[in-house]
């Protein structure tokens, strides 16, 4: 009879415990994206309005060059706007953290807002 005895390491614990804060289906890598780019760029479009249903019909939002400068001047990565879109920009849309309408001012690209 074999017995055997699992072995983890303290790194391995606080590896686990980094992963399980962040269980909810997103990588760990996206959502600090999301919270040190997306969402001060985001939080600095003058002027915030509550609702999507504005008189003008204009929705706050970010465009993925937007998204691409900022994560330039935030991160110091360069990222092409379909890199960004296929990795960041997804996965948070299909988790809900974040989502898009046509913009109107360019017809070729979409703004990304939150609630």
């Amino acid at each position: 009879m074999i017995i055997t005895c699992p072995f983890a390491t303290f790194e391995d614990l606080q590896e686990s415990a980094y992963l399980m804060e962040y269980s909810i289906g997103v990588r760990p890598y996206i959502l600090e994206w999301y919270n040190d780019v997306f969402l001060i760029e985001f939080n600095g479009i003058k002027p915030r309005r509550s609702t999507l249903d504005s008189s003008d019909g204009e929705v706050p939002g970010l465009t993925t060059r937007q998204l691409v400068e900022a994560k330039f001047r935030i991160k110091e990565r360069k990222y092409s706007s379909q890199q960004l879109y296929e990795n960041y920009i997804i996965p948070l849309e299909n988790a809900g953290y974040i989502d898009k309408t046509d913009n109107e001012k360019d017809r070729r690209s979409y703004l990304f807002f939150m609630y």
